[in-house]
């Protein structure tokens, strides 16, 4: 029976992910959800580029993606860094989560990575 790895089990998953993402882009539920917690009037022009990358299997625009111990991520399951545009994964955690966790964590840390591509482009607007 193969061990399970973090690296491995994170590299099984990400097109499970994406596939998600995709269907999300596809049925626009990722704009209509990137709306409400954005608090967007209407669909900024980079996110429908966004949306309709991500909508065609198009993922090289997500944030990377990398693997800490717990002691460097302090415990949490996981953080998206502003400074590094960079989502991180606790690797002890990822050794017993479920696929469906996982899924939850990365899906909330885009979350943080659109919201800060927003304020860039609002704090752009006004200077």
């Amino acid at each position: 029976m193969p061990v399970k790895t973090a690296e491995g089990f994170l590299s099984a998953l990400l097109p499970q992910w994406q596939s998600l993402l995709q269907g999300w882009s596809s049925s626009g539920e990722l704009t209509a959800a990137a709306q409400e917690a954005l608090q967007l009037n209407g669909v900024p022009k980079p996110l429908k580029r966004l949306v309709g990358q991500w909508a065609s299997g198009d993922f090289r625009s997500l944030p990377p993606i990398e693997l800490l111990s717990a002691q460097d991520i302090s415990g949490a399951m996981g953080a998206y860094a502003i400074s590094t545009g960079t989502i991180y994964l606790n690797r002890d955690w990822l050794l017993t989560a479920s696929q469906e966790q996982v899924q939850a964590v990365l899906t909330e840390e885009l979350r943080h990575h659109l919201a800060r591509c927003q304020l860039r482009r609002r704090l752009a607007s006004i200077t």
